[in-house]
């Protein structure tokens, strides 16, 4: 029984002692006031370092590379082998190289043949007969009416001498002459009549033989050439493919392997220039109207020897939103203004500075406590917290515009490990 006690006893001490360490242990807060202060538009974003532009290096259905040297994410030196071929890659590339060869002596052939400059000339030479018989046409149509008018003067003639011939005026010889004047005249202004209908329909058929004749001779010119730069690329590419084939795919310059992919169009690998590079940042739509293209921000990038700064600009300001973690965001993206050697994928701080604007009611940033789309501060009231909800208008990452308290209101600057209700001590 007496051990009961005792251990009864040595419980209520520990409980004792327990409270009164609790007492002791109250949280130590500090206060700020809320000031008129000055606030510069001040934006700290995460971005994610993107190749600017990835090339594609690779091989065709007709011949694909048995052997990939390298992996996704790659850092490679100019030069350095990237993908090679197999004895039978090989010998497919040198037999698509002869098929080109052969392709392309025959179009050469059928172009040197065909004699452009030949086709011209009879083009030409067409076309100078067409303007002869034109200006003959027109030299017969004004000379018509003047030999119709020799035709009906000599008719007349003819009907007088006639009469002459009646009266015995002239001898039977001079009338007859006069006859076969008239009707020389009246035949020749029949045929001048007739040629001219013929030269007509000839001049209409010569000029829709040449039109056509031009039309031949520029479409088999343009057929041909066509062809011949066709098949000259395809020659110049399955060279090419024939130099790598037996040699393999080498780096063209320093970069990094951004992509493999391995199909039925080829083995390709997409790289990009070693510090060509874009960051990518995701701006809420409430921050958007505070950042404008060509604007200067600065990119940082921490790592185990510390923080590396570059300077860079705004260049792509996304107008499309998009919902992430329950958040309307816009994408943007920024250029480096000046030389660096970041990975594609590592993670960096980018930071945009706005314009100052006037003095408004402030306080930390780190006073305020975000819940549930609210925004809260802790008053201290006789050494008791309590939670108060604020309105917030203008934001930066140091300091928040606190629109519904007034100035010289202290609130607790540092709100950690506290809820609305617990004692605390306030420290200078």
């Amino acid at each position: 029984m007496g051990k009961r006690k005792i251990q009864i006893f040595l419980i209520l001490v520990f409980l004792l002692l327990t409270s009164c360490d609790k007492e002791k242990q109250e949280n130590k807060v500090r206060l700020s006031k809320i000031e008129l202060s000055t606030m510069k538009s001040e934006m700290v974003f995460s971005g994610i370092i993107l190749p600017k532009e990835s090339k594609r290096i690779g091989t065709t259905p007709e011949i694909n590379a048995d052997i990939i040297h390298v992996k996704q994410g790659d850092v490679v030196k100019q030069g350095d082998m990237l993908m090679e071929f197999s004895e039978r890659g090989k010998e497919e590339s040198r037999r698509l190289l002869k098929e080109a060869e052969i392709e392309f002596q025959m179009v050469q052939d059928e172009l040197k043949n065909y004699d452009i400059e030949k086709r011209k000339l009879e083009i030409e030479r067409s076309q100078l007969e067409y303007r002869t018989l034109e200006e003959n046409l027109k030299r017969d149509i004004k000379s018509l009416p003047l030999i119709l008018e020799e035709a009906r003067k000599s008719k007349k003639i003819s009907k007088v001498y006639k009469n002459l011939l009646s009266n015995g005026s002239i001898s039977s010889i001079e009338a007859e002459k006069s006859l076969k004047d008239t009707i020389a005249q009246e035949n020749a202004y029949e045929n001048l009549k007739l040629d001219i209908e013929l030269n007509k329909q000839k001049l209409e058929l010569m000029g829709i033989t040449n039109e056509r004749l031009k039309r031949d001779v520029e479409f088999n010119e343009e057929r041909l050439k066509n062809q011949y730069e066709r098949v000259d690329i395809k020659l110049q590419e399955a060279k090419k493919r024939n130099i790598e084939s037996e040699q393999g795919i080498t780096a063209p310059y320093d970069g990094i392997v951004t992509e493999i992919t391995l199909s039925e169009k080829g083995s390709s690998l997409y790289l990009s220039k070693t510090g060509e590079n874009i960051v990518r940042i995701k701006v809420p739509i409430y921050e958007l109207s505070k950042i404008n293209k060509g604007q200067d921000v600065k990119i940082n990038f921490r790592d185990n020897s510390g923080v590396q700064s570059y300077k860079g600009k705004i260049q792509r300001v996304s107008s499309i939103a998009t919902t992430e973690e329950n958040m309307k965001v816009s994408e943007s993206e920024i250029s480096f203004s000046e030389p660096n050697n970041l990975m594609p994928g590592f993670g960096v701080t980018v930071e945009i500075y706005g314009q100052k604007s006037g003095e408004k009611p402030v306080a930390n940033s780190y006073s305020v406590l975000e819940e549930n789309g609210k925004n809260y501060v802790f008053l201290v009231e006789n050494k008791i917290v309590r939670k108060t909800s604020v309105e917030i208008g203008e934001k930066t990452s140091s300091h928040y515009e606190i629109l519904n308290l007034p100035l010289g209101t202290e609130i607790v600057l540092n709100p950690f490990g506290i809820s609305d209700g617990d004692k605390v001590e306030v420290i200078k």
